[in-house]
C-alpha cells in the first residue's frame, strides 16, 4: 500500500487501485501489468511499479 495526500493505493498481483477520500470504491489506475507486481510507489502524479520480468514501469496518474 501507498498513500499520497488523501488517496490510498493498493495492488493485486497485476494491477494498482486507488481509494480516494470520501469514496467507498477502489478504482483501477493502471491497465493489467504484464508480470507480477513486486513493489510500487507514488510520487505526486507519477506511479512507479516494480516487476520481476519487465523492470520498473511508470504511469501518469490523473
Amino acid at each position: 500500500m501507498a498513500v499520497e495526500d488523501t488517496t490510498v493505493y493498493g495492488a493485486t498481483a497485476q494491477q494498482i487501485y486507488q481509494l480516494k477520500e470520501n469514496s467507498n470504491t477502489w478504482e483501477p489506475v493502471t491497465p493489467e501489468v504484464p508480470s507480477q507486481i513486486n513493489s510500487f510507489t507514488v510520487d505526486g502524479n507519477i506511479l512507479y511499479v516494480g516487476t520481476p520480468g519487465h523492470g520498473v514501469l511508470r504511469f501518469t496518474l490523473d
